[in-house]
C-alpha cells in the first residue's frame, strides 16, 4: 500500500473510531504510513515538506484528542441514561401503588426519600 492509500484508510479508520473502541495501534500504524508519504511528497514540494510534517503532528494530537472527548461523551450519555431509568423506576412503583390504593403518608415518605437519595447520588457521581 502506498502512503496516499495509508492516510485513506487513516481517515476511514478515523470515522469508525466514533463507534466502536478506539485501537492506539492501529491510529499509530496509519499514522507512521504518513512518513513515508512525506518522503513521496518531498520529492515534489521538497520546501513544504517540513510544514507538512508538523500539520500532520498537530494533526495526529487532535485526533486522539477529539476521540477521547467523543469516548467520554458516550460513556456520559450512557450513563445518565441508567441513572434517568433507575429513577423512573421509583415513579412507576409510586404510580402502581397509588393505582392499587395502598400508597399511604409513610410510603410516600420512604418513596420520595428513595428518589431524591437516588437522584443526589447521581449528581454526586457524575461531578466525579
Amino acid at each position: 500500500m502506498d502512503a496516499l492509500g495509508a492516510m485513506t484508510e487513516n481517515t476511514k479508520y478515523a470515522d469508525k473510531s466514533t463507534d466502536a473502541v478506539v485501537e492506539p495501534e492501529k491510529i499509530e500504524h496509519t499514522f507512521n504510513k504518513m512518513g513515508d508519504f512525506e518522503n513521496e511528497i518531498r520529492v515534489t514540494f521538497p520546501k513544504k515538506v517540513n510544514q507538512l510534517s508538523k500539520l500532520r503532528k498537530t494533526l495526529k494530537i487532535h485526533f486522539l484528542t477529539l476521540s477521547n472527548a467523543i469516548k467520554d461523551g458516550e460513556l456520559i450519555a450512557k450513563s445518565t441514561k441508567k441513572n434517568n431509568k433507575s429513577a423512573r423506576r421509583v415513579i412507576d412503583m409510586r404510580k402502581r401503588f397509588k393505582a392499587r390504593n395502598i400508597l399511604n403518608a409513610s410510603r410516600e415518605k420512604k418513596i420520595w426519600s428513595m428518589e431524591i437519595r437516588k437522584l443526589r447520588n447521581n449528581l454526586e457521581y457524575s461531578v466525579k
